[in-house]
């Protein structure tokens, strides 16, 4: 990817870029992390089942922040845009699809008490 960017842009100003890309995809990696231990732990108390990895809420939204609001995170940032890669990215993934999934946890938890 650096020769693409060379291509344009001074070799000074792609360094820059990536090592500001590396710390926004640190950022997205512990949101994710965090998520994908909301998952196992939800199989490890029995609020879901492995049988489809994609047919419960928590499991859809866990893909979501992933696939969906995860890479607008990333790819908005490894692109230039920094207002997609925040409204559409990190905004959605963390208070849209990481929220609903807690949501959806601690109802199923509170359910089974």
């Amino acid at each position: 990817m650096m020769a693409v960017c060379t291509e344009c842009h001074s070799t000074t100003w792609a360094e820059g870029h990536f090592t500001e890309l590396d710390k926004v995809v640190a950022d997205y990696n512990k949101v994710w992390e965090y998520t994908d231990g909301l998952l196992e732990d939800a199989y490890e108390k029995g609020l879901i089942s492995k049988d489809n990895p994609i047919d419960e809420t928590a499991e859809i939204y866990h893909y979501l922040v992933w696939h969906h609001s995860g890479r607008r995170w990333r790819m908005g940032a490894s692109m230039m845009g920094p207002d997609y890669a925040h409204w559409n990215g990190a905004v959605d993934t963390i208070m849209i699809n990481l929220g609903a999934m807690i949501n959806d946890l601690e109802l199923r938890e509170a359910v089974l008490r």
